[in-house]
């Protein structure tokens, strides 16, 4: 069985907030949306947010392994000057054990990197509200008493609201409190090693319904995805026969299972390099009941 290690540095999180302002695919239902990122678009520099336009970045999320090895990763400046002094046989040193194909440009550019995050913290991340990363430190120091006591599987899907990871091959798995891809959990393979950035409501007390909670309520007002937990309750189920069975096209049975996958309704069991099927968390069921009983009476 793997060992589970909880990691916490504000600079995961200027990553995964750049990462979430440059990727499109996931705003239907990133927490955030397409609002923010015009939000912030509008307070960027103009030059800067011109230079973004269209930037991809794919080894954006390798630079986790780069902070995870970081020996002083305290405060963005400290990270920053860290890998901006590594020389490039030395970053391919610290990638090599984890990554079988290291792309030519995460080597070459990673000092571009740096130009490129320090712009951002500057003009961004150093604005952010200040209880946003206590709050993601303090969920950090709460997983990781909980590391003597869980099961590693189970810790992994409480943290990421239902990922089953069980592997022989995943010998250690990073787990990262994040904000800015919630209710993502993101999850990268690596030889050996996954790292999962899982998502951490913020700002979720007061009277109304936990975020959570209203996610699992607006994935049960569609009438697929309740047929798709129905058909989940006898046995894990593959994407395909997912597919099938709804009749739907594929970019729809992805985005219902997503809706159900972040609302924690179902479970995604994952083996050392992708998804293989998805089940139905039948205590989250009960769970949802239990809260809106006692929402509605006052409790």
């Amino acid at each position: 069985m793997y060992k589970v290690e909880i990691d916490y540095s504000p600079v995961y999180e200027l990553i995964t907030s750049l990462y979430t302002y440059l990727d499109s695919t996931g705003r239907q239902i990133n927490e955030l949306g397409n609002k923010w990122v015009k939000d912030v678009q509008k307070k960027l520099d103009p030059a800067f947010a011109e230079e973004l336009k269209d930037q991809k970045l794919e080894v954006l999320h390798r630079l986790n392994l780069l902070v995870w090895q970081c020996p002083k990763k305290d405060t963005i400046d400290h990270f920053l000057a860290w890998l901006g002094e590594l020389p490039s046989s030395e970053v391919y040193m610290l990638l090599v054990p984890w990554v079988q194909h290291i792309p030519r440009d995460m080597i070459e550019i990673h000092t571009y990197f740096v130009s490129l995050l320090r712009k951002w913290s500057q003009q961004y991340f150093r604005h952010l509200q200040p209880e946003i990363l206590e709050t993601l430190r303090r969920d950090a120091q709460q997983k990781e008493k909980l590391i003597t006591k869980m099961d590693p599987v189970e810790l992994v899907e409480m943290s990421t609201n239902g990922i089953q990871i069980v592997s022989p091959h995943v010998k250690k798995l990073l787990l990262i409190p994040q904000y800015h891809q919630s209710p993502f959990s993101v999850t990268d393979y690596y030889d050996g090693l996954i790292t999962c950035l899982y998502p951490v409501d913020v700002n979720d007390s007061g009277s109304s319904l936990p975020k959570k909670i209203g996610r699992q309520l607006k994935s049960l007002s569609d009438d697929k995805r309740l047929q798709i937990l129905r058909y989940l309750h006898a046995q894990p189920r593959t994407f395909s026969e997912i597919q099938q069975f709804t009749g739907l096209s594929k970019s729809n049975t992805h985005y219902h299972i997503k809706l159900l996958r972040t609302s924690g309704l179902i479970r995604a069991h994952h083996n050392s390099v992708r998804v293989e099927s998805y089940s139905l968390r039948e205590g989250m069921i009960t769970h949802l009941h239990d809260v809106l009983t006692n929402y509605v009476k006052g409790d």
